[in-house]
Parts: structure tokens; C-alpha cells; sequence
């Protein structure tokens, strides 16, 4: 079962920078995301979406890259990688975790011009480590579907 975390920030930067830091926990296999997107809202209002990771998506579309060259490796192996490769990904999207559209609609509503949340779907993770990766950035809990304990330790770290 994957954990929701969603954290704000008073600046736009913050946000893409925790998921710097993830990532490199996902490259020693500290931590497992199913899901992560960055949200940023401009200075001037504007709400746009950086560095997003799917694994449904990434899982679908390298299968349906690999499925779509074996099928038509005889005859157009570049369409069949092409092809395979976008309905893959449509189909990795429509079978990946997602957050509530409203929900999010709240978060990005609540959030200050010149501010950032990230939105984690954490499947596992070694807790000292992603607690240390917290530990640099100041943000605010929005919601987590944490155990009180692990949220508590966390807030602890974002302070």
C-alpha cells in the first residue's frame, strides 16, 4: 500500500528540490515511489506542474515499446516502438494511483503566489533516510496518510 504525502512551501523552489533529494534515496533504494509530481504557483497566480514521475506510466510505456517492437519488428520496427510506446504509456496512466482531481484542486488553492507543494505516493522507504532528506527544507504538512507517529517525526524534520 502506497502513503499520500502532500508538503507545502513558501517558495516556488523548495518543492523541486525535496524531489531532488528523493531521487537520489530512490537511486541508493532508500526509498520507492509509486508517484511524485511538483506544483508550483507562480507569482503570478499561474499553477504549473515540474518534474513528475508515474511508475504506472514509465512501466507502461517501456512494455509497450518492447510488446509493439516485437510485433512489428518484421515490418516497421521505429513505428511499432513508436506506437507500442504511446499506448503503453496511456495504458500505464490509466492503470497508475491517482490523487483526487478536487483534492488537488484544494491544495493548489490554498497555496500562496510564489509557493510549492509536492505530492508523494511513497510505497516504501527506509525512515531515517527520508527523514534526513527532509531535514534541509522548510514546508508544511498539507496531508499524509502516515502513521501518527511517522507524521509526527516527519513535521519534526520539515521544522
Amino acid at each position: 500500500m502506497s502513503h499520500l504525502t502532500v508538503i507545502t512551501f513558501d517558495d516556488e523552489r523548495q518543492a523541486v528540490l525535496v524531489r531532488e533529494s528523493l531521487s537520489q534515496l530512490e537511486n541508493s533504494g532508500d526509498i520507492s515511489l509509486d508517484d511524485s509530481v511538483v506544483i508550483v504557483k507562480g507569482q503570478d497566480g499561474k499553477i504549473r506542474i515540474e518534474n513528475e514521475l508515474d511508475r504506472g506510466t514509465m512501466v507502461g510505456a517501456v512494455g509497450g515499446s518492447l510488446l509493439g517492437l516485437m510485433i512489428t519488428s518484421i515490418f516497421f520496427p521505429i513505428a511499432g516502438l513508436v506506437v507500442g510506446a504511446i499506448g503503453g504509456a496511456a495504458v500505464g496512466k490509466s492503470l497508475g494511483q491517482h490523487v483526487d482531481k478536487k483534492f488537488v484542486k484544494e491544495v493548489t488553492e490554498s497555496m500562496p503566489p510564489g509557493s510549492s507543494a509536492i505530492f508523494l505516493l511513497v510505497r516504501s522507504a527506509n525512515p531515517e533516510a527520508a527523514i534526513a532528506a527532509f531535514e534541509p527544507f522548510n514546508g508544511k504538512i498539507f496531508h499524509t496518510s502516515l502513521a501518527p507517529e511517522a507524521e509526527e517525526s516527519l513535521r519534526q524534520a520539515l521544522k
